[in-house]
């Protein structure tokens, strides 16, 4: 069973990497020093003597943040895996990286300070940051009682599996759309919850789950994670916080790539072009511009990942499938498909349904 104590406020103390992570901190110690330095390794020892599996994420954790590479799916996520929690080790170094996954990051205990674009976010007890892919950030804490939850998912699953979250007309609709629809988006979303005993039960039980191995573990996982996030709009919709470096054409351009989003069936250029008083050219333009995508390429995936959702969770047949999607040709539905996917969706449905 998962160490729950520090919710109902007992103090947590320091692991072995954390207590290593404190010495590089207090002592200053230069990232390309650490591992190379006899000096530095002896003294390391001693805080792994209990903690053997930690030295090898310590090392990690020091190479990634010195090389300031990006952190792929395949370092966090188990295979089959939608989403994965761990805790934020207090005194990581404070060194820019980003990754390829959605992170949400919630403040059991502060303080502790995000960083986004060279902007510093204090965050207090209660406090729900959400992060988006490709975005260069740090969080920081040198507070010993400090305890902050990562819970990463994928970019795929909100695709697949946060169907009814992308379809509501809300912030978090807008800030997940555009992350996973166009190339420019909000960095960030966060809001002050201020210590709300419901929003901090559910993170509860998503690590409570994420430490079993129940044979429903990732539905659960899903499941509780849309529960947090209906919790959240309930309560606070009006309180969520966006990154205020979204220009006004930004924030234009979003309705109209959720109207494709959610008429991706039948939607055309003219009609979307009439429906928001546009001339098809400027739209068009508008579109490019913003995404470096044009609207047949953003249509054109929007249909494949709703085809390909269909293939892996329901039985109905490709023919179906593919005239649900909007496509009324075969042939170039099954081009475009394998172009996408690189397999059949005969094969596509095998892979993800074993079936």
């Amino acid at each position: 069973m998962p160490n729950l104590n520090f919710i109902d406020g007992d103090a947590l103390p320091l692991n072995g990497l954390e207590k290593a992570l404190r010495y590089v901190y207090l002592n200053a110690v230069p990232l390309h020093d650490v591992l190379h330095t006899q000096l530095h390794a002896a003294q390391l020892d001693r805080f792994f003597e209990d903690f053997p599996d930690e030295r090898d994420v310590f090392c990690r954790i020091c190479e990634s943040h010195l090389l300031e590479r990006p952190v792929t799916n395949h370092i966090f996520f188990p295979e089959k895996s939608d989403i994965v929690l761990s805790r934020h080790p207090r005194y990581c170094p404070a060194t820019p990286h980003s990754l390829s996954f959605f992170k949400l990051q919630y403040v059991f205990r502060g303080p502790a300070v995000q960083t986004v674009r060279n902007r510093q976010i204090a965050l207090s007890p209660g406090d729900l940051f959400i992060l988006a892919p490709d975005t260069p950030h740090t969080l920081f804490t040198n507070n010993d009682e400090a305890i902050i939850m990562n819970i990463m998912i994928r970019k795929d699953t909100f695709r697949e599996k946060f169907i009814s979250i992308l379809n509501t007309n809300d912030i978090v609709a807008d800030f997940f759309s555009n992350v996973l629809y166009s190339n420019s988006y909000y960095p960030y979303i966060y809001c002050h919850t201020y210590d709300n005993r419901q929003l901090r039960e559910i993170v509860v039980r998503l690590y409570d789950v994420q430490c079993g191995n129940g044979r429903y573990k990732n539905r659960m996982l899903i499941n509780k994670l849309e529960e947090l996030m209906i919790c959240l709009l309930e309560t606070y919709e009006n309180d969520i916080i966006v990154d205020t470096l979204v220009d006004d054409r930004e924030k234009s351009i979003l309705p109209i790539l959720k109207y494709i989003q959610n008429n991706f069936r039948e939607v055309t250029l003219s009609g979307l072009a009439s429906y928001f008083g546009y001339n098809e050219s400027y739209l068009s333009r508008l579109i490019k511009n913003y995404t470096r995508k044009s609207y047949s390429e953003i249509l054109g995936t929007t249909r494949l990942h709703h085809a390909a959702t269909m293939l892996a969770t329901t039985t109905m047949s490709i023919d179906a499938i593919r005239a649900d999607s909007g496509y009324n040709n075969n042939t170039y539905f099954y081009k475009q498909f394998v172009k996408k996917y690189g397999m059949t969706p005969a094969n596509y449905r095998i892979s993800k349904q074993g079936v």
